[in-house]
C-alpha cells in the first residue's frame, strides 16, 4: 500500500463502526411505489469502516437508470450521466455493500434518510439489514445546541475549516462526517473534564450512549476572527441628515457609497418627526436606503437627548440586518459604538426558563427526552436561551414543540426577584438590556402586545415595513382556539395516559385533591367531543365538496354560518364540547381551590402554573361558546380545518381595529414614524390611516404629517416594461392554464437573459406548473429551484435558474444587477373574496347585492396595489438595473383596476401580445438597456480610462466597473474603441 495513501487515512475516535453516506436523485425519501424501477434513486455510495483498528473503504457510483435533474448534477460535482450509465445498478452492488458493512453500526448524517433507502432496497432484494443506525446530526445537536444549522456543510465550517464546503459525494462526505464526529466528541469530553455530563443519564436508551464515554483526546483550536479597525473621523452630530453629504465619512469603512437625495429627504422627515413630536407617514421607494435614513437621525437624537427609540419591523430578515449589520456599522461610522446600546427584544415566551426546565417532569418518549436534554444543555451549558433560534430540524426531530411550552418564561408566576436563577435568567438579562438600550428592535406582533410597559413605555416609534401592519393588527386582536391547543392544555393539566400534568403531579403529592374516576370520565368525554367535532367537520366538508377526492380537498377556511342546516351537526358537536368542558372545568377548579387552601403550597410554582392552565381552559370554553352564539356585532366568526382533518380551529376577529390600535399604539406616542416602500394606494394614505385609526390624530390634537410622494431613485418608466401576454385560459382552469403558461415561458425563455423569479398566488398552480415544465426547461439547460434557501442562486451567472415560489417569497429578495432581471406573476394577486375576514368585511359594506364588485374592490384594491408594488420593487435594486415584469393573467387592458395599478407602477408601459411579440420586445429592450448602461458607465469612468496604457488595460478597468455594479461585462473591443473616439479619450 502506498505511503501517501496510509498518511491520508483518517483516524476515528470510535472503533468497530462504519461511516456511510449515499447520494440520491433528489431530496425526497419517498419510496412507497411498488415498482422498484421508479424508486431506484441511489446514485453513489461511500463508506469507511473501522474494524478492530483496521481501516477500509467502499465506494461506487450506482446507475439509477434514469436521467438526473440539472440541480442534482450541479450539487454532486463530478458525477456525469456517462459515468452513471457505466456503473452497476443497485441490484448488482447491494450484495457487495452488505458484505462490507457486515452487521456493524452505521454512522450517517441525518441517518433516517440513509436508513429509509437501505432498508427499502434490502427488503426488496431479499436482505434483512439489522445494522444499528447512529445519527451524527443528533449527536451534534445534543452536544452543541448553540448552533443555528446542523447540516454537514455547517458542521464542516464550524469544526474543520470556515471556507470548506460539503462536497455531496459519497466517500468524501463519509470522511468529513468522521472528522466532524471526532471534533464533536472532543468538545464533549473537554467540556466535562473527561466525565460524561449528568444530563445524558436521561438518555440511557439512546444508541449513541455507549459510544461517547470519554477517553484521552488532543486539544484543537478554531481559527480566530480578526476585528476590523475603523479610523475615527470627527463627527458634527448637529448636522443630522447633512452627514449623508460627507462621502469621506461613509467610505472610511471600505464600502462604496453614493449620495442619494431621496435618502437625505427621508432622513430629514424622520428628524422632524422626532424633534417636533409628529406622527408621520412616508412612502420611501425602493433603493433610497431607508434603513439608514431612519437609523441615523434616531441614533443621533437618542445620543443627544437620551430618548429611547423603538423600531418595529415585520420580517425577521430585516431585524437581523438591522442588529447584525446596519446598526453596528452606523455606530462605527458615527464613532458612537461605546455611547449607544441596542437590543433586539422578543416576547417573554421566546426565552427559556431555567427554573421551569428543572421543574419539568422527564418526558416518556426518547425523542422528547432528547428534546429535554437539548433544551437543558442550551440553557445551562451553552447559555443559549432564545427559543426562536432553535433549528427547524431540531424542533421537528426532537419534538421540541411538545415540551417547549413547559420550559418557557411565558408564565404569570415568574418572579425574577425570588428566582434562584435570577443572575442567569435569559429573560431577566434581556429586560435589563431593554432598560439600558437607546435603540430597541422589535417585530410588529410584539409591538401590538407590548408586554414590557412597566419596564419601558414606547414613546418614540419607527415602524418599518408598515404596509404589513394591517394584516398583523387583525391577527393580534383576534381570539382563536385550535384542537391542538386544547389537547396541549389538557396534557399540561391532567393526562394520566401520558403520565403528565401539574394536577396529576400535585395529586400524587397531596391526597384527596380530586376523584380520579370522576375526572377521568370528564376527560374522556372532552376527548370524545373533540373527535366528534373533527368527524362532523369532515362530514360537512365532504358533503359540500360534491364527491371530490380527499387528496383534492385543501385546507378549508370559511365563515361559520350558524343558519346553515348542513352545519348543524358541527354546531351540536361544539355545544357538546362546551358542556363537557364546563363540567371538567368545575371539577378542576374545585381541585385547584383545595390545593390553594394548603399553606404548604403557598409558594409552590407548579400550583401557580396549574392555575394559569386552568384559566386557559376557561378562555377556550368562552371562545368556542362565542363562536357558536355569535352575539357580538362587528366580528368575523370563522373556522379552519386541515385538509387531512388532523386538526381544526375556530376564531373570532374584530372587523374594526382602528380604535384599539390608536389607543394602544398611537395615543401614547410622543413621536411616531410609519414608513414603507409601499404605503399608499390611489396616491394617498387614506386606507392605511382609516384602518389603523391614525386619522384620529387630528381630533386628539396630535400633529399628523403625510409626506407627499417621494420620487423613486430608479427610472422605472425608462428601464422596465410590463408584459401582459394574451392567454386564453382562466387560472381557475388549473391544467389548461398551467399548460398554456408553461408553453409561454418556454417560448420566451431563450430571449430572456439572466435568471427568473416566478411567483404564484396558488401553491396548487405552482406545483402543477413545476410538474408540467421541469422536463422541457431542463432540456434547455435551465435549473428549476423551489426551496426558499436556494433563492440566492438567482445572484449567480454560471448557470441559469428559474425560481418558483409562492407570493410571499418575494419578501427579502435583494438581487442587484442583471443576474435576475425578470419577474413573472401567474396573475394579479387579488384577494380571495371567500377568505372569512375579507368576506365579512365586504358584507359589512355591502348594501346593494348588485354592486358586490364595487364593495369587493374597496377591500381588495388597497391590498393588491401594495402587494404588486412590493413585488415590482424586487426588479430594480440599483440605478443600473433593468428588467421585465410579466403578469400572465388578470391584467386586462380595459379593466379599471388594471389602469389604476399601472399608474401605481410609475405608469410603466405595458406590452400585450403573444409570445412572439413579447419575446421580440424583450430582446429589443435588453439591447437598448445594455447600451444605455455601457454609455453611462463609460461616461463615469472615462477619466480612469484616459490614463490606461493600452486597450487591454482600458478593458480591465471597464470590466472591473461592471462587476462592481453587479452587471455582466459585454462590451466588445470595437465598441470600446468607438467610445474612446466619441469621448476623445
Amino acid at each position: 500500500m502506498l505511503k501517501e495513501e496510509i498518511m491520508n487515512r483518517i483516524k476515528s475516535l470510535i472503533d468497530n463502526v462504519v461511516y456511510l453516506d449515499i447520494e440520491t436523485t433528489g431530496l425526497s425519501d419517498s419510496l412507497d411505489d411498488e415498482n422498484m424501477r421508479k424508486w431506484e434513486r441511489i446514485i453513489e455510495i461511500g463508506a469507511v469502516k473501522y474494524k478492530d483498528g483496521e481501516y477500509s473503504e467502499f465506494h461506487t457510483l450506482v446507475n439509477p437508470r434514469k436521467k438526473l435533474s440539472l440541480d442534482i448534477l450541479d450539487l454532486c460535482s463530478g458525477i456525469s450521466h456517462d459515468a452513471l450509465d457505466k456503473s452497476p445498478t443497485i441490484k448488482d452492488i447491494f450484495p457487495c455493500l452488505v458484505d462490507f458493512i457486515e452487521d456493524m453500526p452505521l454512522i450517517c448524517h441525518n441517518a433516517a434518510f440513509e436508513k429509509k433507502f437501505l432498508s427499502t432496497y434490502g427488503k426488496a432484494l431479499g436482505y434483512e439489514l439489522k445494522n444499528e443506525f447512529l445519527d451524527s446530526m443528533e449527536l451534534a445537536a445534543l452536544v452543541n445546541p448553540g448552533l443555528k444549522e446542523y447540516n454537514l456543510e455547517a458542521l464542516i465550517k464550524e469544526y474543520i475549516k470556515p471556507d470548506l464546503k460539503e462536497q455531496h459525494r459519497g466517500l468524501e462526505d463519509a470522511k468529513d462526517t468522521i472528522k466532524v464526529v471526532n471534533k464533536i466528541l472532543e468538545d464533549l469530553w473537554i467540556e466535562s473534564s473527561m466525565v460524561l455530563p449528568h444530563e445524558f443519564s436521561n438518555l440511557d436508551d439512546w444508541n449513541w450512549i455507549k459510544y461517547i464515554e470519554p477517553h484521552a483526546v488532543p486539544l484543537y483550536e478554531r481559527p480566530l476572527r480578526k476585528e476590523k479597525h475603523v479610523p475615527i473621523i470627527p463627527v458634527d452630530y448637529d448636522k443630522y441628515e447633512q452627514l449623508f453629504m460627507d462621502e469621506q465619512l461613509w467610505r472610511r469603512t471600505g464600502r462604496s457609497y453614493s449620495i442619494r437625495k431621496q435618502q437625505i429627504d427621508v432622513s430629514e422627515k424622520v428628524k422632524d418627526c422626532l424633534v417636533n413630536g409628529n406622527v408621520t407617514l412616508v412612502e420611501a421607494p425602493t433603493g433610497i436606503g431607508k434603513s439608514l435614513a431612519y437609523l441615523l437621525p434616531s441614533v443621533i437624537y437618542s445620543y443627544k437627548t437620551g430618548a429611547k427609540i423603538v423600531i418595529s419591523t415585520n420580517t425577521k430578515g430585516l431585524q437581523t440586518q438591522l442588529v447584525e449589520k446596519d446598526i453596528p456599522n452606523l455606530l462605527d461610522i458615527l464613532s458612537l459604538r461605546n455611547n449607544i446600546n441596542y437590543v433586539s427584544m422578543k416576547g417573554k415566551n421566546n426565552y427559556l426558563c431555567m427554573d421551569r426546565i428543572k421543574l419539568m417532569d422527564l418526558p416518556i418518549s426518547l425523542e422528547e427526552r432528547m428534546g429535554y436534554v437539548y433544551l437543558y444543555r442550551s440553557a445551562f451549558i451553552k447559555n443559549c436561551g432564545d427559543i426562536e433560534d432553535i433549528n427547524y430540524w431540531v424542533r421537528n426531530h426532537f419534538e421540541i414543540d411538545k415540551i417547549v411550552d413547559e420550559c418557557s418564561c411565558d408564565s404569570e408566576y415568574c418572579d425574577i426577584k425570588s428566582c434562584e436563577y435570577k443572575e442567569q435568567c435569559f429573560y431577566a438579562k434581556e429586560v435589563e438590556k431593554l432598560k439600558e438600550a437607546n435603540i430597541i428592535i422589535i417585530n410588529h406582533s410584539l409591538l401590538l402586545k407590548w408586554p414590557y410597559r412597566t419596564e419601558v413605555e414606547i414613546k418614540n416609534l419607527i415602524v418599518d415595513e408598515a404596509h404589513n401592519l394591517k394584516k398583523e393588527v387583525y391577527s393580534a386582536f383576534e381570539c382563536e382556539v385550535t384542537s391542538k391547543d386544547i389537547m396541549k392544555n389538557l396534557r399540561d393539566i391532567y393526562a394520566p395516559d401520558y403520565k403528565s400534568g401539574y394536577l396529576l403531579y400535585l395529586g400524587r403529592k397531596y391526597k384527596d385533591i380530586y376523584d380520579a374516576s370522576v375526572l377521568n370520565n370528564h376527560l374522556k368525554n372532552i376527548i370524545i367531543s373533540i373527535q366528534n367535532i373533527s368527524d362532523s367537520f369532515e362530514c360537512y366538508i365532504k358533503e359540500r365538496s360534491n364527491g371530490k377526492e380527499k387528496e383534492l380537498i385543501y385546507d378549508i377556511k370559511e365563515c361559520i354560518n350558524i343558519e346553515d342546516k348542513k352545519f348543524s351537526n358541527v354546531r351540536k358537536s361544539m355545544e357538546q364540547f362546551v358542556a363537557s368542558l364546563t363540567v371538567f372545568n368545575i371539577e378542576i377548579n374545585k381541585s385547584l381551590e383545595r390545593l390553594q387552601c394548603n399553606e404548604g403550597l403557598k409558594n409552590d410554582k407548579r400550583l401557580k402554573i396549574l392555575a394559569e392552565k386552568v384559566k386557559n381552559m376557561d378562555t377556550i370554553k368562552d371562545v368556542v361558546e362565542s363562536c357558536i352564539k355569535q352575539q357580538m356585532a362587528n366580528y368575523c366568526y370563522s373556522y379552519d380545518v386541515h385538509k387531512g382533518f388532523k386538526w381544526w380551529s375556530i376564531k373570532y376577529t374584530p372587523l374594526d381595529v382602528s380604535n384599539e390600535f390608536y389607543s394602544k399604539v398611537v395615543d401614547p406616542l410622543e413621536s411616531g414614524m410609519f414608513i414603507s416602500a409601499t404605503l399608499t394606494s390611489r396616491g394617498n394614505y387614506d386606507d392605511f390611516k382609516s384602518t389603523l385609526g391614525i386619522d384620529k390624530c387630528l381630533e386628539n390634537k396630535k400633529k399628523l404629517v403625510e409626506v407627499p410622494a417621494i420620487d423613486p431613485v430608479f427610472n422605472y418608466k425608462k428601464n422596465s416594461t410590463i408584459y401582459a401576454p394574451v392567454l386564453q385560459s382562466d387560472p381557475k382552469a388549473l391544467h389548461e392554464f398551467v399548460a398554456e403558461a408553461a408553453q409561454f415561458v418556454l417560448n420566451i425563455v431563450d430571449t430572456i437573459e439572466g435568471n427568473i423569479l416566478m411567483l404564484f398566488t396558488s401553491k396548487v398552480r405552482l406545483n402543477e406548473f413545476e410538474r408540467c415544465i421541469r422536463k422541457d426547461i431542463e432540456k434547455k439547460g435551465i435549473r428549476l429551484l423551489t426551496r426558499k434557501k436556494d433563492i440566492d442562486k438567482l445572484k449567480k451567472r454560471d448557470e441559469r435558474y428559474i425560481f418558483l415560489g409562492s407570493r410571499g417569497f418575494f419578501e427579502g429578495v435583494d438581487i442587484p444587477g442583471d443576474a435576475m432581471n425578470t419577474i413573472i406573476l401567474d396573475k394579479v394577486p387579488n384577494i380571495n373574496g371567500k377568505e372569512p375576514l375579507y368576506e365579512t368585511l365586504i358584507k359589512r359594506l355591502e348594501k346593494d347585492d348588485d354592486r358586490y364588485f364595487t364593495y369587493y374592490n374597496m377591500i381588495n384594491y388597497p391590498i393588491v396595489a401594495i402587494d404588486i408594488k412590493q413585488i415590482y420593487g424586487r426588479l430594480m435594486r440599483t440605478e443600473y438595473d433593468y428588467g421585465s415584469f410579466i403578469i400572465l393573467s388578470k391584467f386586462e387592458r380595459d379593466n379599471q383596476n388594471t389602469k389604476r395599478l399601472n399608474s401605481e407602477l410609475y405608469s410603466v408601459s405595458t406590452v400585450r401580445g403573444d409570445s412572439r411579440i413579447i419575446a421580440g420586445d424583450i430582446r429589443r429592450k435588453y439591447d437598448m438597456w445594455k447600451k444605455n448602461n455601457m454609455l453611462k458607465i463609460f461616461g463615469e469612468v472615462k477619466n480612469q480610462i484616459r490614463l490606461a496604457k493600452n486597450i487591454e488595460e482600458a478593458e480591465g478597468i471597464l470590466q472591473y466597473e461592471y462587476e462592481k455594479r453587479n452587471l455582466k461585462y459585454e462590451v466588445s473591443r470595437k465598441q470600446l474603441i468607438e467610445l474612446n473616439k466619441f469621448y476623445k479619450v
